[in-house]
């Protein structure tokens, strides 16, 4: 939902907050694999 606000305004500091937050998720979903993947 907030994904496709940020993509539909043209504030650019709003668009790179949306996609900061999608990119945090992610790296939230996939941390322990993340780690696991660091730690061998």
């Amino acid at each position: 939902m907030q994904v496709g606000l940020s993509f539909k305004s043209h504030d650019s500091s709003q668009r790179a907050n949306g996609l900061l937050t999608v990119v945090g998720g992610i790296v939230i979903t996939f941390a322990k694999e993340i780690v696991d993947l660091i730690a061998g």
